[in-house]
């Protein structure tokens, strides 16, 4: 099963891509480029182990308010954030794969020539239920991995 129906995956020099330098951080995601209210779907059976306010809530004026979902599939020991999105799911439910969890939010408030709108997604080992930061000077979070292969 695919997040998405329809996508494009960021290329490997891009600032969207999981490990990219950025000016304060790594990214610690993959961008799926998409359209503004894509549904998104559960890539395997899980249970929704967080959902989270994901970009916007500082009263940023770059990002509008999103929400993240964080499910533990364990089929795969794994636990994936489906993020920049808005949802009504709740914590504890169970998934199928396939299932709709949420509708994609356009994420930038500004044009700035580039996608604004995308499903981020990360990848952690085992289950997790908040996200992590990669900062520039630290060390790579042992539980973060590339979620590409996956997508």
């Amino acid at each position: 099963m695919k997040p998405l129906k329809e996508y494009n995956l960021p290329s490997l020099e891009s600032q969207n891509c999981f490990g990219a330098k950025r000016k304060h951080d790594f990214h610690t995601g993959v961008d799926l480029f998409c359209e503004e209210n894509d549904n998104v779907y559960s890539i395997y059976d899980g249970v929704i182990t967080n959902v989270i306010e994901f970009t916007g809530y500082s009263e940023s004026p770059w990002w509008n308010d999103t929400l993240a979902v964080m499910i533990y599939h364990p089929e795969i020991q794994k636990t994936f954030l489906y993020g920049e999105i808005l949802t009504k799911i709740k914590v504890g439910r169970t998934v199928k794969s396939g299932q709709e969890i949420g509708r994609v939010k356009t994420v930038l408030k500004k044009d700035k020539g580039k996608p604004m709108t995308m499903l981020h997604m990360e990848c952690y080992k085992g289950l997790q239920t908040n996200a992590v930061w990669w900062y520039h000077n630290t060390k790579y979070p042992n539980n973060l991995e590339d979620i590409t292969k996956y997508l």
